[in-house]
């Protein structure tokens, strides 16, 4: 049996670190040989970049998605070094969606990056991303390269409200020709 007072009856509200902003990456490296082999190095680089390029404070979420013991250690030891704010592990292969998936149904944050592991973050990133939301107010997402025909993808109400005025136009890719070939290989 317990003495003493539970401590979180104790009136006292739960206080949380100020944050707007939260960054998910799921983490795959069941290995570290082959393909694997500098993954884990490259995911460093990546979040470094995460965490050095940010223009707010930033909380940053790993789902290790049935990634080898040696590298669960190394992720653990990001968390208890408060390099990384959550750190949930998978024993199973859920998928890279299911992982993320479980991490968003948590998130209290306003803003949600989801990024890959091998991405790098360049200085005002954060900003850019803000920035489009501030001037669209109704975009759900922000994405950092063009995704080929997504504009039909649960946009009606943009359509709807701007389909025969001025405000709706699109503009010739620079990299079109370079996208196209990117879709064909």
């Amino acid at each position: 049996m317990r003495k003493g007072v539970n401590p979180v009856k104790g009136g006292k509200p739960v206080v949380k670190e100020p944050c707007d902003h939260r960054v998910l990456i799921p983490l795959f490296i069941p290995h570290e040989e082959d393909y694997f082999k500098d993954a884990y190095r490259i995911f460093i680089l990546c979040l470094e970049s995460i965490l050095k390029t940010a223009n707010s404070k930033v909380k940053v979420s790993i789902i290790s998605n049935k990634c080898c013991d040696a590298v669960n250690q190394r992720l653990l030891k990001l968390y208890k070094d408060k390099q990384i704010d959550e750190l949930i592990i998978e024993r199973e292969g859920i998928g890279k969606i299911n992982s993320l998936l479980k991490a968003l149904r948590t998130v209290e944050e306003r803003l949600i990056t989801i990024t890959d592991a091998d991405v790098l973050f360049l200085q005002n990133w954060e900003k850019k991303v803000v920035k489009v939301f501030e001037e669209f107010p109704k975009a759900g997402a922000v994405c950092p390269v063009p995704v080929f025909r997504k504009q039909f993808d649960l946009t009606y109400n943009i359509w709807r409200k701007y389909f025969f005025q001025i405000n709706l136009s699109f503009l010739k890719l620079k990299i079109c020709q370079l996208l196209k070939n990117l879709l064909q290989a």
